[in-house]
């Protein structure tokens, strides 16, 4: 095994994911002025990525069409944290929009917003979730 090569796991469940936080929170920071606020509390931290207030929070994602994901079972995961962290609202914000992707934002009465991409795979941001979280914060 060459020892500088990281795992296909790895890759994908760690360096991934935080790869898909430091871009978020670079776009959402540098886009809209808005301070992502890390999670400091043991009893909440890794539940989310970061927060936006204490009862919102934002959970960013690199998933592309390759990766298998269950939607109706992470939306359970997704209820279950919330109730552990006391969230009101949770943004699932998806890095980058696949090609041919419906650009949909979908919120549900529990107080899940999900965001299929703030970039195009061309690295154009989108303007649509950026609007949605200013007025988050307003």
């Amino acid at each position: 095994m060459l020892p500088r090569i990281l795992n296909p796991v790895m890759f994908r469940n760690i360096y991934k994911g935080a790869l898909g936080e430091v871009a978020g929170r670079f776009i959402i920071e540098n886009e809209l002025g808005i301070k992502l606020i890390d999670i400091t509390e043991p009893e909440k931290f890794e539940k989310f990525d970061f927060r936006l207030n204490e009862e919102v929070y934002v959970d960013f994602k690199n998933w592309d069409e390759s990766m298998q994901v269950d939607r109706e079972n992470e939306l359970k995961k997704i209820r279950q944290k919330m109730r552990m962290v006391g969230a009101k609202r949770v943004y699932i914000i998806n890095i980058v929009v696949e090609d041919g992707t419906k650009y949909e934002i979908k919120e549900s009465t529990d107080g899940i917003i999900e965001i299929p991409g703030l970039i195009t795979k061309n690295g154009d941001i989108i303007t649509k979730p950026i609007e949605k979280l200013a007025k988050e914060v307003k």
